[in-house]
């Protein structure tokens, strides 16, 4: 190949005997696959920024453990402690991550 690049056309040779399907299908599949990272990604870290968040900046979180901040976290917040904000980096790391 010496310095040229190479494209796989649709007829490239696959290490597998499947034969594959159309660069439209690969284009769907690989934006949903995406856009799903994305969306996990978020919702499992977003909830621990917020405890990390609350432990930075309030006081009553300053000498707590990180078990004991999340209960006091859930028990003043319930669930929207832990979501709070959530929807904003949901739309953008699917759509980031998906493209």
């Amino acid at each position: 190949l010496c310095g040229k690049r190479y494209i796989p056309s649709s007829n490239t040779k696959m290490a597998h005997s499947e034969k594959r399907s159309s660069p439209l299908r690969e284009f769907q599949i690989a934006i949903f696959t995406g856009a799903l990272y994305g969306a996990a990604h978020t919702l499992s870290g977003h909830p621990l920024d917020n405890l990390k968040t609350a432990m930075q900046l309030d006081v009553s979180y300053r000498n707590l453990g990180t078990s004991a901040a999340a209960r006091r976290l859930w028990r003043t917040n319930g669930a929207r402690g832990f979501t709070r904000g959530i929807v904003p980096p949901l739309v953008g790391s699917s759509f980031y991550r998906s493209v």
